[in-house]
């Protein structure tokens, strides 16, 4: 069975940090069920779980506990 991902190389996602910071990235690839994504503020980049990223800010902001979500500007 084949796995579709939900975001490809290049789309912009928004990282949830800690369960309280917001980050905007970049994703540069597939790996298994992980994702490569770059940080837009700093260029930096990790590996995450698909569970951690969100197409929207919005969606993002619903997944943290609530009055806890910050947006992170560098």
């Amino acid at each position: 069975m084949a796995m579709t991902s939900r975001f490809q190389e290049n789309d912009t996602a928004w990282l949830v940090e800690s369960n309280r910071i917001i980050r905007e990235v970049r994703v540069i690839r597939l790996e298994s069920s992980f994702y490569v994504v770059q940080f837009k503020d700093t260029g930096g980049a990790i590996r995450v779980r698909g569970t951690r990223l969100f197409a929207t800010e919005e969606a993002a902001r619903e997944s943290v506990w609530s009055g806890n979500a910050r947006r992170k500007d560098g």
